[in-house]
């Protein structure tokens, strides 16, 4: 019985030196359509099972110039939203067949920096779907060779392509419904400064509420967490008077103000208080939430992704797209 060495995985030279063959014949056994007699074959199966042997297919991707790899650049999963959204892109791209190469973006990490670094291993794509890229860090990727799917943002950059939703549409519906509603001591809880979605929703909100000759009665940011929002409308609820609807710039953030309203103040919704999110997760639609919301396409954006990676892949230098897809209103029971 071989002995298990652990600590160490085994490489092709062990299972050669077992096999009492080269090199090369390991790597033939294993690559698809290469000539091995059948006793070899065998040979080398055998000990590639003794040693627990798994090929390399990163080095074999490597080696060829060409591979399935896919950069996939995302931020915290403590958004609902995202949480979801990522997961469908990721099992997506490996339905595809390709692998994936998850860059996590923690707090105080530039997105650029940390894709560059990840670039060190050549990928095919790269896919930027958390936190916000400078231009110079897309344009080193371009330098490199390497195309990119981005997911935050816009740039007219070539061999660059843009997959967004229409956050200013979007918030622009939830705003006339609610002055649909006679609503007008109108706040907003924008989301994490800086990232481009929190960006695009803040703006449409202040230039709808200008463009009908109204101040907000307060803006106040949180992050995009249900306990960001949970304290963004106790703050809210401080003041006198208190808003007659509160427009949050994601799900997570509503579900927050819903359960300061009405279970922490023991007002009603939508009666004293009307509340509208941005996303619709699956709890928005949970009877005790019944969330009105603006519905954000997951399983759309994360086909057009995976579609996209597998059009760069094929042909590098085809033309670049710039998606937008629609954002309408849910109207549940908050508002």
């Amino acid at each position: 019985m071989t002995e298990l060495i652990l600590g160490r995985r085994a490489t092709i030279d062990d299972v050669a030196s077992l096999a009492g063959v080269s090199r090369s014949a390991v790597s033939r056994t294993f690559t698809a359509g290469a000539s091995v007699s059948r006793q070899t074959r065998e040979r080398v199966e055998h000990a590639a099972r003794s040693l627990g042997y798994k090929p390399n297919a990163l080095a074999r991707g490597l080696t060829k110039q060409c591979n399935q790899l896919i950069a996939f650049v995302s931020g915290f999963q403590d958004n609902l939203y995202d949480a979801s959204y990522h997961d469908k892109v990721l099992l997506g791209l490996q339905a595809a067949g390709f692998r994936v190469l998850h860059v996590h973006i923690g707090s105080g990490v530039e997105v650029g920096e940390a894709l560059l670094e990840a670039l060190d291993i050549p990928v095919s794509a790269a896919v930027v779907a958390g936190g916000s890229i400078d231009e110079a860090s897309i344009a080193e990727c371009i330098r490199l060779r390497t195309p990119i799917i981005l997911c935050t943002g816009e740039t007219d950059l070539q061999a660059v392509d843009c997959i967004n939703s229409d956050n200013a549409g979007g918030t622009l519906a939830a705003l006339e419904h609610l002055l649909a509603r006679h609503c007008r001591r109108i706040a907003y809880i924008a989301g994490t400064a800086g990232m481009f979605s929190a960006r695009e929703r803040l703006a449409a909100f202040q230039g709808g509420m200008q463009m009908h000759g109204l101040p907000p009665l307060a803006v106040t940011q949180a992050d995009f967490t249900y306990e960001g929002g949970l304290q963004a409308t106790q703050q809210l609820l401080q003041r006198s008077p208190y808003p007659d609807a509160i427009l949050c710039a994601n799900d997570a953030m509503a579900l927050g103000a819903l359960t300061a309203v009405r279970e922490l103040a023991g007002l009603r919704v939508p009666e004293d208080i009307a509340i509208i999110g941005f996303d619709d997760i699956p709890q928005a639609a949970w009877p005790n939430f019944a969330l009105t919301t603006v519905r954000n396409p997951v399983a759309e954006k994360a086909h057009a992704i995976c579609e996209r990676v597998l059009s760069r892949t094929r042909d590098p230098a085809c033309a670049s797209v710039n998606l937008r897809f629609a954002t309408p209103l849910v109207v549940r029971r908050t508002a």
